[in-house]
């Protein structure tokens, strides 16, 4: 793990967010366990390091964009699904040497070609890990799926993870599958301190700041399958929209074993992404 650095002035410049919407402290940790999703730290499924490169994504079977810093749970998906679709769903990269296990589901998409249910839709949920920052965004459009409304990951760190809401996303017309949504598992309970969020670029676009605008991240603490306590920062507030990292203190969740994310929009047909990094816990 890096060892955590941070000047005070940066610190009591960032905004931060709590269980209450009240200014939080910012939580350094003493003893505990810092994720930056730096490549040092970072395996996948199969005990490599888990390395941003470049993804392709498909549409209906043509390309429609590349990224060259995403890692996303597409290789792995080598298994079919009911529909004969290649998916994988579960967990696939994983810090804290094991501890921490961030999930996603991924499948190719070819159930929505009525012909020949060939064509790939490159379609996803969950985590991914991600390179990619602009703060240039004007509109916002799906090609900007992995993209932080940043200079660049928080605190100086270069990699991050994007999570994809897909469930709410999908709300009302596909059923919610697990690990669709932004989920860590945590091999036995751990005291989270803080993380940081910032805006999906698309997310940031998409809004106009408008009277009304609201986007928001809630994160539920689990312990022994049992809901527990939970914690929002919301990044879209009107005109007021978050343009880079913001703390979050995750103190008062207590002891978890599992940290679930959900994303709460004003506007129903928002897209349902958002960033995070530089997670600590004990």
């Amino acid at each position: 793990m890096k060892k955590l650095l941070f000047m005070a002035c940066a610190a009591a410049a960032l905004a931060a967010c709590s269980d209450d919407d009240a200014p939080a402290p910012f939580v350094v940790c003493p003893t505990g366990t810092r994720i930056s999703f730096e490549a040092s730290e970072m395996t996948d499924l199969y005990g490599e390091p888990a390395v941003c490169g470049k993804v392709d994504v498909y549409a209906s079977g043509n390309l429609a964009y590349s990224k060259n810093k995403v890692f996303w749970a597409k290789p792995y998906a080598v298994e079919t699904d009911d529909y004969d679709q290649l998916f994988w769903q579960g967990p696939y990269f994983y810090a804290a040497d094991g501890a921490a296990m961030f999930g996603g589901y991924y499948d190719d998409g070819t159930m929505w070609d009525m012909q020949d249910g060939v064509k790939v839709t490159d379609t996803w949920g969950g985590f991914v890990l991600s390179q990619e920052c602009t703060q240039t965004v004007e509109t916002g459009d799906w090609t900007l799926q992995f993209d932080a409304f940043a200079e660049q990951g928080a605190n100086g760190t270069a990699t991050f993870a994007v999570g994809y809401d897909s469930n709410t996303a999908g709300a009302g017309w596909m059923p919610e599958k697990e690990y669709n949504a932004p989920q860590i598992d945590f091999t036995m309970p751990v005291k989270p301190y803080r993380v940081f969020l910032a805006n999906s670029a698309w997310v940031y676009g998409y809004f106009s700041g408008e009277a009304g605008d609201s986007f928001a991240v809630e994160i539920t603490g689990w312990l022994g399958g049992q809901e527990g306590r939970r914690v929002t920062c919301k990044l879209i507030d009107g005109a007021q929209k978050t343009a880079d990292w913001v703390m979050v203190d995750l103190s008062p969740l207590g002891e978890v074993d599992r940290l679930t994310f959900k994303t709460l929009a004003s506007d129903t047909m928002a897209p349902c992404y958002f960033c995070l990094d530089d997670l600590c816990f004990d």
